[in-house]
């Protein structure tokens, strides 16, 4: 149908924020587990989580992109 004849997004662009030595230090830093959390964590989960509670978090923790260790740490799963 051609309703729409120019892209609306050909000129848009996102814009960089430069942030400040004293910016960079006053974010928070994300808080991971110590070493032996992760293993007890897992533990409870096997034993007395959900149905594959288990098999999803064991995946998560072996990542090595910190996104199961992140997840795990702010409880957002």
């Amino acid at each position: 149908m051609e309703i729409i004849k120019k892209n609306p997004t050909e000129f848009a662009y996102f814009r960089k924020v430069k942030k400040t030595i004293e910016q960079l230090g006053e974010e928070e830093v994300p808080k991971y587990l110590e070493k032996e959390e992760p293993s007890s964590f897992l533990k409870i989960a096997k034993e007395q989580g959900l149905e594959l509670d288990y098999l999803m978090f064991l995946s998560f923790s072996t990542q090595e992109s910190g996104l199961g260790n992140w997840l795990l740490s702010n409880g957002k799963m």
